[in-house]
């Protein structure tokens, strides 16, 4: 998967291998991961605005929807693949 991929190169360092969270980044994977967000849009606009920290938006936006279709499978989400801004809002978060 390719939001798995730029998860490591990209996330990983400040949320964790495994997105366990770490000093000053929150945990994104497991039961209390993006609990702020009701769906997939939600996700990928804070993801998108505020990431990373060291340059919000360096990266293309596919790879923003790669990486949040990958939290939301990692979490449990109905996410359909590939997640784009059509189907995001259908994409909610697990219960």
């Amino acid at each position: 998967m390719a939001g798995a991929k730029t998860f490591e190169a990209s996330c990983a360092s400040c949320h964790g291998k495994k997105g366990e969270g770490g000093k000053k980044a929150p945990t994104l994977i497991g039961k209390k991961a993006l609990g702020d967000y009701k769906d997939a849009k939600e996700t990928f606009a804070y993801v998108k605005d505020n990431m990373p920290p060291d340059g919000p938006g360096k990266l293309v936006e596919q790879d923003f929807w790669n990486v949040t279709a990958f939290l939301a499978k990692q979490n449990g989400w109905a996410a359909t693949e590939p997640l784009s801004a059509a189907n995001a809002e259908s994409v909610k978060r697990a219960k």
